[in-house]
């Protein structure tokens, strides 16, 4: 399912998606899928270890628009 969230700058869209995710991966969901900018991907990665238990945040595809590619 794709999901668009809009709002202004500091509107907290980074924040909903990191909240989404966390609380699929934490469910058991799998295949999830978060698509970032390249310079951004690490960072991503970053904050869902920090969100998650490791095992959790591996149910996540962090995924730059080169790695997709």
């Amino acid at each position: 399912m794709l999901t668009l969230l809009l709002s202004r700058a500091g509107g907290g869209k980074t924040t909903a998606v990191l909240e989404r995710l966390s609380a699929a991966a934490a469910a058991g969901e799998d295949r999830l899928t978060l698509l970032v900018p390249e310079q951004f991907s690490f960072t991503s990665q970053k904050q869902m270890l920090a969100r998650l238990s490791a095992m959790a945040a591996a149910r996540i595809d962090i995924l730059s628009f080169t790695a997709l590619a």
